[in-house]
């Protein structure tokens, strides 16, 4: 199918004030994501709660459209504010299940969650080329190793794990897979028709473009047991009314969702999976791994050098380069000076490239990252 890549673009209205690299932060929202939210609270306004009815159906037929994007039933799908409370509600899950083995580049809130529950949590640590290297992770495992936390892309070098590989691995093993899948969902998404994991996790603001404030849990069938989860309310039941007495569960992940739905952030979701599932996950990647594959030709013609791993299997839209010591000045010239948005951290300055890209985005970072470094350094 061909895609219409310039139509895409125009759905988001940030990209023409300025370059946007910074999905891997948070990336502007299309169009037609921002009315699913505005229809609600139009609904709302006008007419109070004469929607409600309505308002659930639709979070339904998200759920629907979560499964159908994870390969996922829908019972084993909630809707959560964030993957920090996710990672909590593993943590309280597994409870007593053993020691964490996960990595030292991940996001905090992937670790501090179990850290929090009184795990021991074992790192493993990127090497000098920014990659966790398999031998490395094998030789973690201890035998209290119970439990292996992993996201599918990391947040800041944008390695992308070998995910069959440690699946596999961790299969073998016996061991409980978590997963957190933020960072490039939709270019690497993981097929849980396919992958027996037993808990995976996406926030919805990065690439799925759903705005703050929703996460999505998958809690495999296996650990699904209702009354076993941490929390529950008068939206976990069966039959919500006024029984206040007894807890008559459904028998599915959304007995989390005990109190009202956070509508205008899962309607919002709603309508970017729909735009997302209609380009289609190949494409997206293709296209993405693409503009990725420029930018890192651009860069080398004007001797940036590229901190992220570029072997074809753990490469990502993700890119940490090396822009000098002083990496908040270099962003924020790009930003105040070029109208180029990318992000500065602690060892290089990140880029990460999105649908509404395009290859006229990368020439004008090049442009401006080329004059700030050489005015830079002849100060």
């Amino acid at each position: 199918m061909e895609i219409d890549w310039k139509k895409i673009r125009e759905q988001f209205p940030a990209v023409d004030k300025r370059v946007y690299l910074n999905t891997v932060g948070g990336p502007p929202i299309a169009k037609s994501t921002s009315e699913a939210s505005i229809k609600y609270y139009r609904e709302s306004c006008e007419e109070g709660d004469v929607f409600w009815n309505s308002w659930l159906e639709q979070v339904s037929e998200v759920r629907v459209k979560v499964s159908k994007w994870l390969h996922a039933d829908t019972r084993e799908i909630a809707f959560i504010p964030s993957t920090s409370e996710g990672m909590n509600i593993i943590a309280n899950i597994l409870e007593g299940n053993g020691s964490v083995l996960t990595f030292g580049d991940e996001f905090p809130a992937t670790t501090l969650p179990w850290i929090h529950h009184g795990y021991e949590v074992d790192f493993v640590d990127s090497r000098e080329d920014n990659i966790v290297h398999f031998e490395d992770i094998e030789n973690a495992i201890t035998e209290k190793t119970k439990i292996v936390v992993f996201s599918t892309v990391k947040s800041p070098t944008g390695f992308r794990q070998d995910f069959d590989r440690i699946y596999k691995f961790c299969k073998e093993k016996g061991f409980i897979i978590v997963v957190d899948m933020t960072q490039c969902s939709t270019v690497f998404p993981v097929d849980l028709s396919k992958y027996d994991v037993d808990f995976l996790l996406c926030s919805c603001y990065k690439w799925t473009m759903a705005g703050y404030g929703l996460s999505i849990l998958y809690i495999n069938d296996k650990h699904l047991v209702p009354d076993k989860l941490p929390s529950a309310g008068w939206m976990s039941v069966k039959d919500t009314g006024w029984e206040n007495r007894q807890l008559l569960y459904k028998n599915e992940a959304s007995v989390l969702e005990g109190g009202c739905p956070n509508f205008a952030a899962i309607f919002a979701l709603g309508a970017s999976l729909e735009m997302l599932m209609d380009i289609g996950t190949e494409n997206i990647q293709t296209r993405l791994m693409a503009l990725t594959q420029y930018t890192v030709e651009k860069l080398k013609e004007i001797d940036v050098k590229i901190l992220s791993p570029q072997e074809d299997w753990c490469s990502s839209p993700i890119l940490l380069l090396d822009v000098g010591n002083n990496v908040k000045r270099v962003v924020s010239q790009l930003f105040d000076e070029h109208d180029v948005f990318a992000s500065a951290k602690p060892i290089g300055m990140r880029v990460s490239l999105n649908i509404y890209n395009n290859f006229e985005d990368v020439d004008r970072l090049i442009e401006a990252l080329k004059v700030v470094l050489i005015n830079n350094a002849n100060e």
